[in-house]
């Protein structure tokens, strides 16, 4: 039987700040190839973004095309449009990173809208979709943007109804998505779950691909997932140890 048959491609979609980036990390600590060069490490998000770097440059350039910004309700019939002109760099990218791997994958929330443009040329799909409460998806939205308002591809803050109805739209989108492709493999997983029992979503993730997950890494992905009660505490010693001018 051909290896081909075995070969899996993990896709992470969900709403900017509804827990793509714990559901990455817990791949990641799976030991699934999710990239090697990632968006870095901030106050934040101090336990890391896992957003491969080729993949946020190849959405982004898609995205500049067509003139859109994820934060402001982007069209998405002009960004599939895009793809006429990008094609062959999703090819070649897909290409790039699926070479003599088993499973492999990526996590870019920009990656929600513009799915369809990648599905062609991705072997054996599963996807893991994270969902949050839009009520603390919007609060963390405002904030977020809020804190990185000087960065390119924000733009300006949203408010907390923008960011309501932001996740409302892009969840739909995703909805939408599998409504149209039924039999693709996915994985619905709440980021409260994860929260209230770490060790039994991390099991449904690895059992979803097909993994066997060991004892150190169960405790691996444990100490990863940091308790909302803890988080500012870990924000803070991030800016102490990271952020703080040394003498």
């Amino acid at each position: 039987m051909s290896n081909q048959l075995h070969k899996k491609t993990v896709v992470v979609l969900g709403n900017a700040k509804s827990g793509t980036s714990i559901v990455a990390g817990i791949l990641y600590l799976l030991g699934i190839d999710i990239g090697k060069k990632f968006v870095e490490a901030d106050a934040y998000n101090p336990k890391g973004y896992f957003e491969d770097y080729d993949f946020v440059n190849q959405t982004d350039s898609i995205f500049s095309a067509a003139q859109s910004n994820y934060w402001d309700f982007p069209s998405r019939e002009k960004l599939l449009l895009q793809g006429r002109e990008f094609d062959k760099q999703i090819q070649e990218l897909i290409k790039k990173k699926s070479r003599g791997k088993r499973i492999w994958g990526w996590k870019d929330p920009w990656t929600n809208i513009l799915v369809e443009l990648f599905l062609p040329y991705l072997l054996s799909p599963h996807f893991i979709v994270t969902f949050r409460n839009p009520i603390d998806v919007a609060k963390s939205s405002f904030q977020f943007t809020k804190d990185k308002r000087h960065e390119p591809w924000v733009k300006h803050p949203v408010s907390f109804f923008h960011g309501l109805k932001l996740a409302n739209f892009y969840d739909r989108i995703i909805l939408d998505f599998f409504e149209k492709h039924p039999r693709l493999p996915r994985l619905f997983i709440s980021f409260e779950d994860i929260l209230a029992d770490t060790t039994k979503e991390a099991k449904r993730i690895a059992n979803f691909l097909d993994v066997e997950p060991t004892r150190k890494q169960l405790g691996e992905i444990n100490s990863f997932v940091i308790p909302r009660n803890k988080l500012a505490q870990e924000r803070k010693r991030f800016k102490l140890k990271y952020l703080t001018p040394r003498a």
